[in-house]
């Protein structure tokens, strides 16, 4: 991903961004062929810091066994996975500067790593709780998963885990950094109040503004 030093926040916002908005793009390619992707969960395959590093963490993953990617995954073992975070449109009816042109606020994470394919039925089915609780963990009441391991032991069988190991890693919190501060609350304000997506713009708008979200 290309990227410009004035968007780029570091660890702490990537992993943010991870934990937030878990359905990755993984992209393999295939030998003499276009790349294939596949939207999956991805989660953080271990507890660690809010601000430990991305590159050397263990990402985990699972797909359908049917899945073609798998082929290429067991072959060559390296992906790309994408993370889309929060974006939206900026018009120039929210910065109140003329002349002016449109652009997006938006953060993404690529991280790049070797894919360990997991499988047996007993090691998917830890993925797949794993995942499980990272998920609840960001519910107000949290489901217990006790009373459905019986069920999940039937359906991982059709199902294939992954472990990635995180070698590099690129990120975008692209939110308007460069403007003044005057125009970015105005910004901000703006995409609160269009709600859905934009909502979490003008919190992360703040937030790398050094303003409390």
């Amino acid at each position: 991903m290309h990227t410009f030093a004035q968007f780029t926040t570091g660890s702490s916002h990537a992993r943010q961004i991870i934990a937030r908005h878990p359905l990755a793009l993984v992209v393999a390619v295939i030998c003499d062929a276009w790349p294939e992707g596949v939207h999956v969960p991805v989660v953080f395959a271990n507890d660690e810091a809010p601000d430990a590093p991305v590159v050397g963490s263990e990402l985990v993953g699972h797909m359908a066994r049917s899945n073609p990617l798998l082929t290429e995954l067991r072959r060559d073992g390296r992906a790309l996975a994408v993370f889309t975070g929060p974006g939206c449109y900026v018009s120039p009816t929210a910065t109140g500067v003329e002349p002016d042109v449109p652009t997006w606020d938006y953060a993404a994470v690529h991280v790049r790593g070797r894919v360990a394919i997991v499988d047996d039925e007993a090691g998917c089915l830890k993925i797949v709780t794993r995942t499980v609780e990272a998920f609840e963990a960001l519910e107000p009441v949290h489901w217990d998963m006790a009373g459905s391991l019986t069920l999940f032991r039937r359906i991982v069988r059709d199902a294939v885990g992954f472990r990635l190991r995180v070698e590099a890693m690129d990120e975008m919190v692209k939110m308007s950094q460069d403007l003044a501060p005057e125009t970015r609350r105005r910004i901000a304000q703006a995409a609160s109040e269009r709600g859905g997506d934009g909502a979490e713009v003008a919190e992360w708008i703040r937030r790398t503004g050094g303003e409390q979200a």
